[in-house]
């Protein structure tokens, strides 16, 4: 059973990486130009699942635009609207005629970066792993134990 201060101390690593997390992602925002109100930078929230005083998961919420945005779908066209779109886009390719057609790019700013950081997480979890196991370790090459064999 680990001591308290190494359950504080891996709650402060993971929530440290968390603050770190929202900040690489609110810079891949403003890298890739999604700002059209400020909103979804300032709906970055983070909290840490916690069971017995052990951190068992960490979870970043943001704004579903954000999602949408990444995966190029959202606002711009209505329900009613996407057969003609389509059609729009088809007769301008096949005429050359000039029609009014929404256009969608996917704006690709969450998935690489989620990935790197949960690729960095498990990283610094195993090296905080490690510096706890060569301490118990330690400590416990240190003590004497005494053994009486009776025959």
């Amino acid at each position: 059973m680990a001591d308290i201060n190494a359950k504080i101390n891996t709650k402060g690593t993971v929530d440290a990486w968390a603050r770190i997390t929202i900040d690489r992602f609110k810079k891949e925002l403003t890298k890739k130009n999604i700002r059209k109100s400020g909103a979804l930078e300032r709906s970055f929230t983070r909290e840490l699942d916690l069971a017995g005083g052990d951190v068992q998961a960490v979870t970043i919420k943001f704004l579903m635009y954000g999602r949408f945005r990444d995966m190029g779908v959202g606002s711009g066209v209505r329900a009613n609207e996407r057969f003609t779109n389509k059609q729009n886009l088809i007769a301008g390719k096949s005429y050359g005629s000039n029609l009014d057609y929404t256009h969608r790019q996917p704006k690709r700013w969450f998935n690489k970066p989620k990935m790197a950081q949960i690729y960095r997480l498990r990283e610094i979890l195993a090296s905080h792993l490690q510096t706890q196991v060569n301490n118990v370790v330690s400590t416990s090459l240190n003590e004497t134990t005494d053994y009486t064999v009776r025959l």
